[in-house]
């Protein structure tokens, strides 16, 4: 064969490989809402494609124009440093694992020619129809229950017992959502909007009901702050603040009463008043005992670390010592991934996290990429009460959407 022949045909291979492991992304997109284990599957097969395409194609100059995508590998150093210092070598190698995809995902799509906008528009099209799908899912299987055997699954954990992710990941899911139909109402992602603005505020009036019933508390807050900016932008730079709050009025009135006549969601609320109701509906003085034992571990452990390993026996033991049974028996970590940070690498490792996230947020404001912010804004509010990166769900939403979202920054040139 040819020299030009041989090029012809590798580069046909890196075309098809490249359209496959576009294809998976997409794939686990799609797959990350429902379930915590079934977007490891085409996330494996995308991280081979892209793999494969990067090697049959310009991998060195790709690397070059995607480097900043390398900055989330800065969070694996302080789980290499929390495995190092851990005696239970073998108990630390789990987190690891869980966290693999935050450097070896960035560096395979690194090699990779950058994604198209009106491709990074369809995965992110992908995932906000995937989401929708899961809620209107989780509404439907609530009915038939209800339907047909008298059981009222319409709040919680049984809302979305069918699935294994915990509803404040969902919240996330779902707050992530809401802001990037937000975003498309207001500034088109891409050339024109997804759906009628009547259509996208009938969605996210849906996933606000959705986050009601769910009653994750965090993500109910954080999607309404997500409301107020973008608001607060529409008003900027349209100057119709009196359709802005009548349309504020609106939605409040109806959240309001629907938590008002929903009993399950107003319970939810109103247990939050039983300060001394310790339990796994009261999440806010359950998170409190945890946050207890943190403060009392923070002296010892804050400035070297515990070690990744040692960290959930440390956190049982303080548990006990306190009589917070709950902790003790469901083995809570921090409920805090900056906490949770700096007990198992200690303040180098939340150093190290802090740059990451301030670099994205400098990148944010700098270009002014209101995707890239408002995902930003997403995890770094979700995190101050779950450890999101100690679970499969929680990094895969990060190295994800980390990854997208600084592909599509303005190329730096040397």
């Amino acid at each position: 064969m040819s020299v030009s022949g041989w090029r012809q045909l590798v580069g046909i291979f890196h075309q098809y490989t490249r359209l496959a492991w576009i294809s998976f992304l997409g794939a686990t997109l799609l797959c990350l809402p429902f379930h915590k284990i079934f977007p490891v599957f085409p996330l494996l097969l995308t991280g081979l494609f892209a793999l494969l395409s990067g090697l049959s194609g310009p991998s060195i100059r790709s690397f070059q124009e995607n480097k900043r995508m390398l900055l989330g590998l800065l969070l694996y150093i302080p789980a290499l440093y929390a495995w190092y210092i851990s005696p239970d070598k073998n108990l630390a190698k789990t987190d690891l694992q869980v966290k693999f995809s935050l450097w070896i995902f960035p560096v395979l799509l690194a090699m990779n020619p950058r994604l198209s906008a009106k491709q990074i528009n369809r995965l992110l099209q992908a995932f906000a129809a995937a989401t929708v799908l899961f809620v209107l899912t989780s509404l439907v299987y609530a009915t038939w229950q209800y339907l047909h055997q008298g059981y009222d699954a319409f709040s919680y954990k049984k809302l979305v017992a069918f699935t294994i992710i915990h509803p404040s990941y969902i919240g996330m899911f779902i707050d992530m959502t809401i802001a990037l139909l937000l975003l498309d109402m207001f500034q088109p992602i891409h050339d024109r909007r997804w759906l009628p603005r009547k259509w996208t505020l009938v969605i996210v009036l849906l996933l606000f009901v959705f986050l009601i019933l769910l009653t994750a508390k965090n993500a109910m807050l954080l999607g309404m702050l997500l409301l107020v900016i973008a608001l607060f932008n529409y008003v900027r730079t349209t100057g119709k603040w009196k359709q802005a709050a009548l349309a504020s009025l609106i939605l409040c009135s109806l959240l309001s009463l629907f938590i008002a006549f929903n009993p399950t969601a107003r319970e939810r609320f109103t247990i939050l008043l039983r300060y001394n109701d310790v339990s796994y509906e009261n999440s806010v003085n359950s998170r409190a005992e945890t946050w207890k034992a943190v403060s009392q571990l923070i002296p010892q452990y804050g400035w070297k670390g515990a070690g990744s390993g040692e960290l959930q026996g440390l956190l049982d033991r303080q548990y006990e010592q306190n009589g917070f049974d709950l902790g003790v028996k469901e083995h809570h970590n921090a409920h805090n991934q900056y906490f949770q940070t700096l007990l198992e690498s200690g303040i180098g490792g939340l150093l190290l996290y802090l740059l990451c996230f301030g670099t994205g947020i400098w990148w944010a404001v700098k270009y002014r990429d209101r995707m890239l912010g408002a995902f930003l804004l997403v995890f770094l509010f979700s995190i101050l009460t779950e450890s999101m990166l100690k679970t499969q769900s929680g990094v895969l939403f990060f190295t994800l959407f980390h990854a997208i979202f600084l592909m599509q920054l303005p190329v730096k040139r040397d």
